[in-house]
């Protein structure tokens, strides 16, 4: 409902009448009230608004806040949890990455032995053989001479 303040004129009788009286002539009027005819209006519009409306208001503000809070609070444990599995699956791909390497330097390192293993009992077969032949060839060559020696002796 619209309501008009309407007071004295400033300065008339019914002015200090009103002063004197603590305001008692100024009165609220509804709009289609008519004021007294020498009144002047002070205030243009006032809504009055039921004492209901200002609950349900208040109660519709609490409500979107609590709302809104709920909404905020989710949001930041959805981020929260998101986070949390990025941070995991990073972690895993860089332990899956570790072993990785891992893995491979330990290959590496077993074929690397094994290739030296091979080579140095290649060396020493190889060693052993020509340690072989020239043994062989000295006691062949050896024992061809003392054999001619014997033989010369003999004859």
């Amino acid at each position: 409902m619209l309501w008009v303040w309407y007071a004295p004129p400033i300065g008339t009788p019914e002015s200090l009448a009103d002063c004197a009286l603590g305001g008692k002539l100024s009165r609220w009027h509804t709009l289609r009230a008519e004021p007294p005819r020498r009144y002047r209006r002070i205030v243009v519009v006032v809504v009055v608004v039921p004492v209901a409306d200002v609950v349900v208001v208040v109660v519709v503000r609490v409500v979107v806040v609590v709302v809104v809070v709920l909404v905020v609070a989710a949001l930041v444990s959805i981020v929260q949890l998101v986070v949390k599995e990025v941070v995991i699956i990073i972690v895993l791909v860089a332990g899956a990455a570790v072993v990785v390497v891992v893995v491979v330097v330990v290959v590496v390192v077993v074929v690397v032995v094994v290739v030296v293993v091979v080579a140095a009992a290649a060396a020493a077969a190889a060693a052993a053989v020509v340690v072989v032949v020239v043994v062989v060839v000295l006691v062949l060559f050896f024992s061809s001479s003392s054999n001619s020696r014997k033989i010369r002796a003999c004859g």
